[in-house]
């Protein structure tokens, strides 16, 4: 059985073939077969109408997800897109302000309502969204019902006005809403900005302080938010103003918080901190990627983590890494010393002073020390990832979005899967086990078309084991396992997934769970030693079958063998072969041609040698007197097409003309001429 990971979302173009038919005619078969062969672990939602499905909230008490797109939101049955259970609200953007919109900015696309957030109220009974609006953004509350009827309309402008600003959104318990990103249509005025209850249509705002760089710079872009205990969190690249005395800015990345009870004064916060985010590879001259892209925030009782993927300036040495940090780490980078700078002339300086404000301990009308939030907005200490270290670091990828699943295996309590959507289209599967230092890529999904498709967001979704896509062009579903593709035990134990095992009962490859682990007739491996290389990209190859001759260009890939063991291995490769286009040689001809001659012959001689005596001695019992009449008909010897040609010379000499009747009759005699 052949594993083929390329999967399309849809047919390539007659036009796009035409141009690169060499490289995309391969793709384009690799595209039905695994659509076919991953039917159960693969959906895909498209709509004619519909396009860029962004925000993805998930209802679990009705079995739905919810996605935001432009001018519209769905709603579809968690496992199975193509249920009776389909639904999609029409929410455009007014015609005034479209109108509006076509005098702000020069890129019409962007005017209309694209839907950025959705959070689930009351119990999953009502939701919360915003939408750019043709850049006149606003919020509003729904019911989840069949008409989608609005409950409160226009409970907050916090929302960006353009689909393509990098921003985050967060709704805790109490209706406090923050929004981090510009507020202003033309994306200048960046800050963190907070609600105080939007529920009730609160008016009332808490933010960083405008335009004001040693706050929060213009060009920041956000990229997550998460509560933790009394604080909310967020997490973004900036310009940097700590290097601005040795030669300009650098692009760092970035983790700030703010006291949720801070009630703030004369309308800005009042304990707002920020510190940097270290994701280098270790050495006297460390490699730093300081550009932080996605994060995926999760924790059980025991650890609270966040993983974030970083990558390098486009104008540099490209890096791509996944940096895992704590809150244990992050809270020793804010309980530690200040960085301080006096005025703009001045060096940056390390500064100790008290952290009762920002520890969230004083009262909620105390500004005694509010001044301090006006001194000081860095930390000095940046928070340092677990091990000092990358735990993913490539040069060969470019990361872009990430997800996180902590399982239990057979012989391991905590092993971490990694999926990372690529800018190019690909979703990447790592594992970290815990007796190794590095993590294991044990599969590369080609999932999208990077040219006319592009990821926009990705969630994980425990209770269906899935992953959730929204992109430009569709909506798609993926199982974080495919076990079954295994077919037998060697395969299934050997494949490195950690989700997979061998059911010695059911004889066959299954996904685990809790329950089976210490099943006896569930089977796994042991940890690995070491990580087993990822199968090579597919290559045209030429295939041989020694014993018909007959060869076939088909498409390969391979990858070293874990074990010698592996029957599967030749000359240290193991090697997967699809799509061959088989062709006979000219020696396969040759020989043919030679077997059809040799056997004509054989046929010719039989006849010769073992039927024409018995005519002949039938011949001569009877004593027939010869007819002339029978010459006027020339005898044939009929062989099948397949040898005619080959036997073209012998079916010509078994044939007699009518050239001469009395020439032949004196030639052979009268007697030899019956039939």
């Amino acid at each position: 059985m052949y594993v083929f990971h390329l999967i399309c979302s849809k047919m390539l173009s007659k036009e796009s073939i035409s141009k690169s038919c060499n490289n995309h005619y391969v793709i384009l078969l690799q595209c039905l077969l695994i659509n076919w062969l991953y039917a159960e672990h693969l959906e895909r939602f498209q709509h004619q109408q519909i396009e860029h499905y962004k925000p993805i909230l998930f209802i679990e008490k009705d079995y739905k997800v919810f996605i935001g797109a432009k001018n519209h939101i769905l709603a579809l049955n968690l496992m199975d897109f193509q249920s009776s259970f389909q639904q999609h609200y029409s929410i455009p953007a007014e015609i005034k302000q479209i109108n509006n919109c076509h005098q702000k900015t020069t890129n019409r696309e962007e005017c209309h309502n694209f839907i950025t957030t959705l959070f689930p109220i009351n119990g999953g009974k009502q939701i919360l969204y915003c939408g750019t609006n043709a850049y006149s953004p606003q919020c509003q509350i729904t019911l989840i019902n069949d008409n989608f009827q609005v409950v409160n309309k226009s409970v907050s402008t916090l929302s960006p006005h353009s689909p393509y600003w990098n921003t985050t959104t967060l709704l805790i318990e109490n209706g406090q809403f923050y929004y981090a990103g510009p507020i202003d249509s033309h994306g200048t005025n960046v800050t963190i900005i907070q609600q105080i209850d939007i529920f009730n249509n609160t008016t009332h705002f808490v933010q960083t302080l405008q335009n004001n760089h040693y706050w929060i710079n213009k060009d920041a872009n956000f990229v997550a938010s998460f509560q933790y205990e009394q604080h909310v969190y967020f997490l973004f690249r900036e310009s940097d103003m700590e290097h601005s005395n040795m030669g300009g800015h650098r692009v760092m990345s970035r983790i700030g918080r703010v006291c949720k009870k801070d009630s703030g004064l004369q309308n800005h916060w009042t304990t707002f901190l920020k510190a940097r985010l270290n994701c280098s590879l270790p050495g006297s001259i460390p490699f730093y990627l300081n550009e932080i892209q996605s994060v995926h925030y999760i924790h059980n009782d025991k650890s609270y983590r966040f993983y974030a993927v970083f990558n390098t300036p486009q104008n540099s040495l490209h890096g791509s890494a996944v940096c895992v940090f704590t809150m244990k780490s992050v809270l020793r980078s804010f309980e530690g010393a200040f960085r301080y700078q006096p005025s703009p002339s001045q060096l940056w300086q390390r500064q100790d002073d008290d952290h009762t404000v920002f520890n969230c301990q004083a009262s909620h009308n105390d500004h005694s020390q509010s001044h301090l939030s006006l001194k000081y907005q860095l930390m000095d200490d940046a928070v340092q990832p677990i091990n000092d270290k990358p735990l993913i670091f490539t040069k060969d990828e470019h990361f872009k979005l990430i997800a996180v699943d902590w399982i239990e295996t057979k012989f391991d309590n905590f092993v971490q899967i990694i999926f990372i959507a690529t800018n190019d289209g690909k979703l990447l599967k790592y594992v970290h086990w815990s007796n190794l230092d590095e993590s294991c890529l044990i599969d590369a999904i080609q999932l999208i078309n990077p040219k006319e498709n592009q990821f926009l967001s990705m969630k994980f979704y425990r209770a269906t084991d899935s992953l959730y896509f929204g992109t430009e062009k569709e909506f798609i579903r993926l199982s974080v396992d495919q076990c079954d593709k295994y077919p037998n035990e060697e395969e299934c134990i050997n494949s490195g997934d950690p989700y997979c095992g061998w059911n010695r009962y059911q004889m066959k490859c299954i996904r685990s769970s809790l329950g089976i682990l210490r099943d006896e007739n569930f089977i796994q491996n042991k940890n690995p030693q070491s990580c087993q290389q990822l199968w090579s990209d597919w290559f045209s190859c030429s295939v041989t079958d020694p014993k018909t001759f007959a060869q076939g260009i088909c498409q390969c890939r391979q990858r070293p063998c874990a074990s010698t063991t592996n029957n599967n291995c030749f000359k240290g490769f193991e090697y997967q072969v699809t799509d061959c286009v088989v062709y006979h040689t000219w020696k396969f001809l040759f020989v043919s041609v030679i077997v059809a001659v040799l056997l004509s012959s054989s046929i010719t001689a039989l006849m010769y040698f073992y039927f024409f005596p018995k005519i002949k001695k039938r011949a001569k019992k009877s004593k027939p007197t010869p007819k002339l009449e029978i010459y006027k008909k020339s005898p044939t010897l009929s062989l099948s097409p397949a040898y005619s040609m080959a036997t073209s010379t012998v079916t010509s000499s078994l044939s007699c003309s009518t050239r001469n009747l009395d020439s032949i009759i004196r030639e052979i005699g009268p007697k030899k001429l019956t039939i």
